[in-house]
């Protein structure tokens, strides 16, 4: 027979941040599934795009900056929105389940309970 080995009854671990570590925004998603069978989830930031320079009239007498001047070419600036990918993550389909699930319930907590709350049209992701 085997003798059953005494050892330690509880584990503790201690959670640290990376030094790169850094909170991100996000408003939406892009997910796929990775030819492994893993979860890929990019965060992105939806937001109408900055544009890449703007011309002011300025008065040298009173070193005062005018109004916006419009473009020399007279055609008003597109309306641009940019989708920027701030970070990825890859997750287990176990863990994308368990975080699924906990989403839900925080959601929940905020009356996102009710699926008239949620449409899929505002949605970015994936399958």
């Amino acid at each position: 027979m085997s003798e059953k080995t005494e050892g330690p009854r509880e584990v503790e671990f201690v959670v640290t941040e990376a030094p790169y570590y850094r909170v991100y925004a996000a408003n939406g998603t892009i997910s796929s599934i990775t030819p492994r069978g893993d979860i890929k989830v990019d965060f992105l930031v939806e937001a109408a795009q900055r544009p890449g320079r703007v011309r002011h009239a300025y008065d040298p007498e009173t070193q005062q900056l005018g109004p916006e001047l419009e473009d020399p070419e007279g055609s008003p600036r597109p309306y641009l929105f940019e989708r920027r990918v701030e970070c990825g993550v890859v997750l287990s389909p176990r863990e994308a389940y368990l975080l699924g699930n906990w989403l839900k319930g925080a959601a929940a907590l905020f009356g996102y309970h009710d699926e008239e709350k949620v449409s899929d049209g505002d949605s970015t992701a994936g399958p």
